[in-house]
């Protein structure tokens, strides 16, 4: 995620970092040449850029999308440009070879949920809950039910995310997703956690957790 000042989406742990970074100067072409540089380590890896509207529509929603491709990124989630009302996000990542994955909620409703799922969207990210990242979700038959509401619909991956703290929760979705979404409970180890060697054994263990729990 490229740092913004008013991260209004996001809890915490999260707005902290990003006040970090803008406070140390960071800028986005920062965070572009961060990713080249990852792309240019693991080029097998699939990265999947994440902001808000502003930063992209700014510079040119096309120029953005260019400069997102040449820094190795594959996918972009941009939640706050609605998948139908989206400043050309999706035509411009088309034309650059990537992907614009929408966003989906469980309070949408029925009707934008089949205008959504109607327009051929190859990958989507289904949010778990309402309000800000950070916080435990707790996966309830509601989460379920949503989630329940791609199946029977055209091929789609689908991957479920916010909040997502651990082994419980991401088992309790994996039936209905194609993957998993989990991005404060590492900004938490990296809050709470001084020894660099240390750190990089929790992070290894969390992924690990999370992804046998799959």
């Amino acid at each position: 995620q490229l740092p913004f000042s008013d991260p209004n989406a996001d809890g915490p742990l999260i707005q902290n970092a990003c006040s970090k970074m803008l406070d140390a100067g960071k800028t986005v072409q920062d965070g572009l040449n961060f990713i080249q540089k990852i792309h240019q380590s693991f080029p097998n890896v699939k990265i999947a850029l994440m902001s808000y509207g502003s930063l992209v529509f700014t510079p040119g929603v096309e120029n953005f999308c260019q400069r997102a491709k040449n820094a190795g990124v594959d996918y972009m989630i941009i939640p706050d440009l609605p998948f139908d009302c989206d400043e050309g996000l999706s035509a411009s990542c088309k034309k650059n070879s990537m992907i614009n994955v929408p966003v989906a909620a469980p309070d949408m409703s029925e009707q934008r949920f089949t205008k959504m799922m109607s327009m051929d969207f190859p990958v989507i990210y289904a949010v778990l809950r309402s309000g800000i990242t950070g916080t435990a979700t707790k996966v309830d038959e509601k989460t379920i039910c949503f989630l329940k509401r791609f199946r029977g619909e055209k091929k789609v991956e689908v991957y479920g995310g916010f909040g997502i703290q651990g082994a419980e929760q991401a088992s309790a979705i994996s039936p209905y997703v194609d993957g998993v979404v989990a991005g404060s409970v590492f900004l938490k180890i990296l809050e709470t956690t001084k020894s660099s060697r240390k750190l990089k054994k929790l992070i290894v263990e969390k992924v690990q957790e999370i992804k046998q729990s799959l």
